[in-house]
């Protein structure tokens, strides 16, 4: 039973991050119960069978009850919030979250999730692109549901938009990562390579800008930590190519760029797309993968550290951007842009989370340092006269925790994300090459989950979380208390003359990484 808890672990973990994505996302109660059920048992299982279950770090254990935490002040805030439905909703997610982070820590303190752990995730999120692409790739075979609301944006199977393009992005960034990871075999390489322009057209095919930033977040961290920069910008550049040449095909085909209720696919544009996704696969994997190097003659030589030139770069990128919008006619409207899947919408930054973020802003002036309690910006929102629409969320995780659960609770979800992010710094440290991966995946969260709603969608919060685990049980201070473990259980073995287990201290805790 204790060889089997990191495996069992694993698996439930795994099948919730990819499997509610098949059941709306998980944001509806049952899917989410049930889930969560099932994620709780294991941890019981775990804790009853597992050798050393609980978190092996103080950072691990920051994380851990930060989100405790913030699981119990959301209970807390059912005294004052308005609606208690809310608070309930709130509540379970956080359980789910709860319990899956404490299985996604034991599982991946085996050392053997190095490696494991990128190539599954990247094989549940293309499985989860793939459905969503299935009616217009092959319309004759699939027909999937379709709201009013998407207006012909890729929405399936997590029924949002908006997080189809959170998973295309990790999808497309896994698929970038293995490709330039000169450390893994050629051929695996050459299949995440391969993926990268059907989840670059999934993610193009949500119309989503925000899931473009998040991918573009994603792609920065892999330029500036990654260890082999070279091959990196190389899988980079091929992936970026790929993906932009599949968008503008499925620009020219109606029935591909688009899906709204009632349009019937077409199978020649379809086929059309299929045949021009498996030529581009082949011809990514050919060009994005160099030979396995892992010399100083493939890092790229700049007179600074690469990781300080990249996020220079990019911080005067952004900053010139800004300014540019500043001096220009150009006015943010708080207006949703073009509707649907139309283009014009990835050159606008008009949208209605400006008048979202204002409302957020001013529940918390009102309520600083409680909130005004757990789901109440839907009640504060709908009380307003003239709304655009019928928000439940402030799209912004941040200032929706400020806004419901005040200082309070926004303190104890930046001690969460605080956790993660130093568990991706140790990890980097230790592990660069299977820890900037997950470090790209969590960014890309952080800076989704600045505008819209991801974590109301398990399925848009689950695989993030699960790096962010990976991260916190790769980061060298959990090695280092362990050793200090062993070095006083074998104190008080020398002291009493007891005889140590031969299992007491495994061969993985002492052996060298390689």
């Amino acid at each position: 039973m204790t060889r089997l808890a990191p495996f069992v672990a694993a698996i439930v973990a795994y099948a919730a991050a990819i499997g509610l994505a098949f059941f709306s996302g998980g944001f509806f109660d049952d899917a989410r119960l049930v889930a969560g059920i099932v994620v709780w048992l294991t941890v019981a299982f775990v804790m009853a069978f597992g050798e050393r279950p609980l978190p092996r770090s103080r950072t691990a254990w920051l994380a851990i009850g930060a989100l405790a935490a913030l699981a119990a002040w959301t209970l807390i805030s059912l005294a004052w919030a308005p609606l208690a439905g809310r608070v309930e909703d709130d509540a379970q997610r956080l359980a789910l979250y709860l319990g899956f982070s404490l299985l996604a820590l034991f599982a991946c303190s085996d050392a053997r999730s190095r490696r494991w752990l990128e190539p599954l995730l990247l094989a549940g999120l293309v499985a989860i692109c793939l459905e969503g692409l299935s009616e217009r790739l092959l319309p004759s075979l699939f027909q999937l549901d379709r709201s009013q609301t998407a207006a012909g944006r890729l929405e399936q199977p997590l029924t949002y938009w908006n997080g189809m393009g959170m998973v295309a992005a990790w999808a497309w960034l896994l698929g970038a990562r293995i490709a330039g990871d000169g450390t893994r075999s050629h051929p695996l390489r050459a299949v995440a390579a391969a993926s990268t322009p059907l989840t670059g057209l999934a993610l193009y095919l949500t119309f989503s800008r925000a899931g473009i930033a998040a991918a573009a977040a994603g792609a920065v961290v892999l330029l500036a930590f990654a260890p082999n920069g070279r091959q990196q910008l190389r899988a980079l550049a091929a992936a970026v190519a790929a993906a932009t040449l599949a968008s503008l095909l499925a620009n020219e085909l109606p029935t591909v760029r688009s899906a709204t209720p009632g349009m019937v696919g077409d199978p020649g544009d379809g086929a059309l797309m299929l045949g021009a996704l498996l030529a581009l696969g082949g011809a990514t994997a050919l060009i994005g993968v160099s030979p396995r190097s892992t010399g100083a003659s493939e890092r790229l030589r700049l007179p600074v550290g690469r990781g300080v030139a990249v996020l220079a770069g990019t911080g005067l990128a952004l900053t010139a951007a800004a300014v540019a919008v500043a001096l220009s006619d150009v006015r943010p409207t708080a207006q949703s842009p073009v509707r649907g899947a139309n283009p014009q919408r990835l050159g606008s930054i008009d949208t209605n989370r400006y008048t979202y973020w204002r409302v957020a802003v001013e529940m918390a002036a009102r309520e600083p340092v409680r909130g005004e309690g757990s789901g109440s910006f839907a009640a504060v929102w709908r009380a307003r006269d003239n709304r655009p629409d019928r928000a439940s969320d402030a799209h912004s995780l941040y200032l929706e925790t400020l806004a419901e659960l005040g200082i309070v609770g926004f303190a104890a979800l930046a001690s969460f994300i605080g956790a993660l992010l130093l568990g991706g710094a140790g990890a980097l440290r230790r592990h660069p090459a299977v820890a900037v991966g997950p470090t790209a995946l969590l960014v890309a969260w952080l800076v989704h989950a600045a505008v819209d709603w991801d974590w109301e969608m398990p399925a848009a919060t689950l695989p993030a979380l699960f790096a962010g685990c990976a991260l916190l049980g790769w980061c060298p201070e959990e090695r280092a208390l362990s050793a200090n473990r062993q070095l006083m259980d074998a104190s008080y073995d020398d002291a009493t003359s007891q005889p140590r287990s031969p299992r007491a201290v495994s061969p993985a805790a002492t052996a060298p990484d390689r």
